[in-house]
């Protein structure tokens, strides 16, 4: 989260106020009044984070039972997932896409987000682009402490994948930079946030997680991987 102090530290005032609510049940509606009507909804999902509590908090800390926590992140799906209606949301919450997304993915359904994003990158040849930089995460300069947007990393590449088919990713970036997508590596894809790099990054590492794949599964069944150099 990079918002203004003053919402994120609303979230946390708003999650904590739920310990002066004794009764478990009226504990969860007050904590679903504030995910289904806070305003705005990054605000919702900041304060959804500080309703939940770790798996090794004892129950006379957490805030709700771990029913209630499903009940919580479904809620929160339901209202991206509706929200997500209006438009592309790497493209209305850029800061925040990728977070609403894995939480519709995960608490609804990833074939939704699939499909979702598989229709919006259809509507702009731009919407790809702009959908992979909302992974890229800030980094600052050693020297002149200014922040700035590191290049795509196997970290985010594992996040996109969780809420869309990487052949998706890759169908629409081959329409953008043609047959030239499928041989980029990561020697000639380049270390900075430039929207062709993303791109080529992207592919790079998506042949490198399928060999790895191919590799793992050869090592299983015995066979020789078809990248394996040939041995006497």
């Amino acid at each position: 989260m990079s918002h203004s102090t003053a919402f994120s530290q609303a979230a946390i005032l708003v999650a904590r106020l739920s310990h002066n609510i004794s009764i478990r049940e009226e504990r969860i509606e007050y904590a679903e009044k504030v995910i289904v009507e806070g305003n705005p909804l990054f605000f919702s999902v900041d304060a959804w984070r500080w309703f939940r509590s770790d798996k090794d908090t004892p129950e006379t800390e957490r805030k709700l039972t771990d029913a209630q926590e499903n009940i919580l992140s479904h809620t929160l799906a339901e209202r991206i997932k509706v929200t997500a209606k209006e438009g592309p949301m790497y493209i209305s919450y850029p800061e925040d896409s990728p977070s609403m997304l894995a939480i519709w993915a995960n608490w609804i359904s990833r074939d939704e987000t699939n499909q979702y994003l598989a229709q919006s990158f259809s509507l702009a040849q731009q919407n790809i682009l702009d959908f992979l930089k909302t992974y890229l995460s800030t980094a600052w300069g050693m020297e002149s402490g200014l922040p700035h947007k590191s290049e795509l990393r196997r970290e985010q590449y594992d996040l996109i994948v969780r809420v869309v088919d990487a052949e998706i990713v890759l169908k629409h970036l081959r329409s953008i930079y043609g047959d030239d997508i499928d041989k980029a590596t990561f020697e000639t894809s380049g270390y900075d946030s430039s929207d062709k790099t993303t791109a080529f990054r992207f592919s790079s590492m998506h042949a490198h997680v399928k060999s790895e794949k191919e590799t793992q599964s050869s090592e299983k069944t015995g066979t020789r991987h078809p990248n394996d150099s040939n041995g006497s």
